[in-house]
């Protein structure tokens, strides 16, 4: 009973301080086995070397003539460094700067040639694989959208094909698949579409992460991203221009019109903060709202942007673009397709119509108009390039 009370005084000790076992180890070691001290880790040790880091001790000078160095694994270090054997010109360095963000997320890739001459992509230009969506932009919540419920997506059946109003409904064939594997426009769908405000035009319709079926559905195009590798390259004429380093067949989808998502508003302030000639790259989403007082939002690619942000204009073009819907509901922001409406064999340029209406622009004549240069039979001659001075112009006088 003596050594249980020792006992117990002793422990009530330790708890508060461990002091007892520095100062008393043959004790705490009868009553309770051990100290509890590590016999493999000294405590002694670790504050010896604590005291002598914290020192004012000064340092010895190292004796470098005593210090050996290892060539043999210095070089093996450089074995894993990548070195070029000839020079690169800084503007190749900049533009794999600019690129390999983009690469690294897109494929096919996307590339920048310079060939003939020392014009550059602008500086603050950045490329971007999906739009940017404007802080003001409206669209509909993800939680409205809704998919089809087949798995095999026939067009007698799948919801997705489903067009016009309701009681005049009708299913549209949209894609083919081609004997070599690739979902292509089909060639009513592009002929229809071309037309300038003709009728049975329709938007596609894409299945999305709603629709049972899987990612090897037909109907699954836009939304995978594009089939052609692309490369930008400078033109004799008109600056840069897009083409490829594949064939592309008639009503294959190349790519999208990328940029950021502004509203009305937005772009009103930035065009009214340009310059007066500077170039326009904006698309306006009307697809679904023919009224022209309606705050449509618009897609700026000055800044931001894909590889059709540098597309040149044809009045034969060889590429049309079509909008594309994922979300059901929204008719507000939605995609912006390049399709080829006709087979582009490899490295020709891709080239779309700036005035997809074909019909002259009824501005007063001023010197925005300037003179086409695509050299087709067809060429309407001069070229009304709307920049920023002629949409504010416009708005100034409406």
């Amino acid at each position: 009973m003596q050594l249980k009370a020792e006992k117990d005084s002793i422990f009530v000790q330790l708890k508060q301080s461990t002091k007892l076992a520095h100062e008393k180890p043959e004790l705490v070691e009868r009553l309770f086995g051990t100290t509890g001290f590590s016999e493999v880790f000294s405590i002694k040790d670790d504050l010896k070397f604590m005291q002598s880091a914290a020192s004012k001790k000064k340092k010895k000078a190292a004796e470098r003539a005593s210090i050996k160095l290892e060539i043999e694994s210095l070089s093996q270090s450089f074995d894993r460094v990548n070195l070029r054997k000839s020079l690169i010109h800084p503007a190749r360095t900049a533009r794999d700067i600019l690129t390999r963000p983009f690469e690294e997320v897109s494929n096919p890739p996307l590339t920048v040639s310079y060939d003939l001459n020392d014009t550059r992509l602008p500086g603050k230009f950045q490329f971007i694989d999906r739009y940017i969506i404007g802080s003001k932009v409206k669209s509909a919540p993800p939680s409205t959208n809704s998919g089809c419920d087949c798995t095999d997506c026939a067009l007698s059946t799948c919801k997705c094909f489903t067009k016009g109003s309701k009681g005049d409904e009708k299913q549209v064939e949209v894609y083919v698949r081609r004997p070599d594997g690739i979902v292509v426009l089909s060639d009513e769908y592009i002929a229809r579409g071309i037309i300038p405000h003709g009728e049975g035009r329709h938007e596609i319709t894409e299945c999305n992460e709603h629709c049972r079926c899987g990612d090897d559905c037909w109907n699954r195009v836009v939304c995978k991203g594009r089939t052609v590798p692309l490369e930008i390259f400078q033109t004799e004429k008109c600056g840069f221009g897009v083409r490829s380093s594949k064939d592309i067949v008639k009503g294959q989808f190349i790519e999208r019109y990328l940029g950021e998502v502004v509203t009305e508003t937005e772009l009103e302030i930035r065009e009214d903060a340009a310059e007066e000639h500077q170039p326009s790259y904006i698309y306006t989403l009307d697809w679904f709202n023919d009224d022209l007082n309606y705050k449509f939002n618009h897609v700026d690619g000055m800044y931001f942007g894909g590889a059709m942000r540098f597309a040149n204009h044809s009045c034969n073009a060889n590429a049309w673009c079509f909008p594309v819907q994922s979300h059901r509901k929204d008719k507000r922001v939605y995609d912006l397709a390049f399709f080829a409406i006709k087979d582009i064999k490899a490295g020709v340029e891709i080239r779309i119509d700036y005035r997809p209406d074909g019909s002259a622009d009824d501005e007063k004549p001023s010197e925005d108009l300037i003179k086409c240069q695509c050299g087709e039979e067809n060429c309407r001659g001069i070229l009304w390039k709307p920049g920023v001075k002629t949409r504010r112009r416009r708005r100034r006088e409406g």
